[in-house]
């Protein structure tokens, strides 16, 4: 491969990883707008998840179980 695709293909993986990361924050900005501290709670228990520690920890464990 030449330096210019190698250059390429990381230009094109790192704009990848910025939008799946901007996908991850919008859907935890969305998460803390419209669902309560209660509600995620609720929604851990259900699907047998860890539902204690702070907002944040909840937030940041919602979607780490698949």
């Amino acid at each position: 491969m030449s330096r210019s695709a190698s250059a390429n293909t990381v230009s094109d993986m790192e704009r990848k990883l910025e939008s799946q990361s901007k996908e991850l924050w919008d859907l935890k900005d969305n998460l803390k707008r419209h669902v309560t501290t209660a509600e995620l709670r609720e929604m851990l228990e259900a699907n047998d998840q860890d539902s204690t520690g702070s907002e944040l920890d909840l937030r940041d464990r919602w979607y780490l179980k698949k």
